[in-house]
């Protein structure tokens, strides 16, 4: 490669660079517009000045607001699917636990960006590509548990795994949401363990019956 090559190739991987950084501040922006201020004020103004960018820059990066939104929902989703092997923990009630005080620190640590994601999923009842988009990780959270109770809880039944599994996530979500709602982390962190403890006492009693 000659040295204009070079140069051309290093000049465009800056602008590349460049782009991609400055997508990931309008992303960055709107998700902290909607965990502080709702989905409404994402708008092109709000954004722009709270980004430090003008609207050219703006629509220049992304084709309208829309896809704003649906891309920094997709990002909020891609930092939320973590997959877990059930092998790493002793038992479900340990798994259980563990999962517990993960979403626990992750609220206290990132509270805008949860909230911004339950500004999405009250978004979802009336936006059914939002929806769609809201199911993917629902079913993520889901896949998660079901292989946690085949792994240790083999003797369920498919049907009883798969009831368990929905009332677990169902507890979970309600969890986060009640964490931001009632503002009482403590009382929410107490429940939670409350309720595996419930939910693994159950198990014992499938295992002995």
């Amino acid at each position: 490669m000659s040295k204009a090559d070079t140069t051309a190739t290093q000049s465009l991987n800056k602008k590349e660079q460049a782009s991609l950084q400055m997508r990931a501040t309008i992303l960055a922006t709107t998700i902290e517009i909607l965990g502080t201020e709702g989905y409404a004020e994402v708008t092109a103004s709000n954004l722009s000045n709270k980004a430090g960018i003008s609207k050219g820059a703006l629509y220049h990066h992304f084709a309208n607001l829309d896809e704003i939104r649906f891309a920094a929902l997709a990002l909020l989703i891609e930092q939320l699917m973590t997959t877990d092997d059930p092998a790493r923990y002793k038992n479900l009630q340990d798994f259980l636990d563990t999962a517990g005080e993960e979403v626990f620190a992750m609220m206290k640590e990132h509270r805008v960006a949860i909230r911004a994601l339950y500004v999405f999923v009250t978004r979802a009842l009336v936006d059914d590509v939002i929806k769609e988009q809201m199911q993917v990780l629902v079913k993520h959270a889901i896949d998660q548990y079901l292989q946690a109770l085949r792994y240790f809880c083999p003797e369920l039944t498919r049907e009883e795994r798969t009831a368990l599994t929905w009332v677990v996530d169902a507890y979970y979500a309600g969890s986060i949401l009640q964490w931001h709602v009632m503002d009482d982390p403590a009382a929410c962190r107490t429940s939670w363990q409350q309720f595996t403890s419930l939910v693994t006492h159950y198990v014992t009693g499938k295992q002995r019956g």
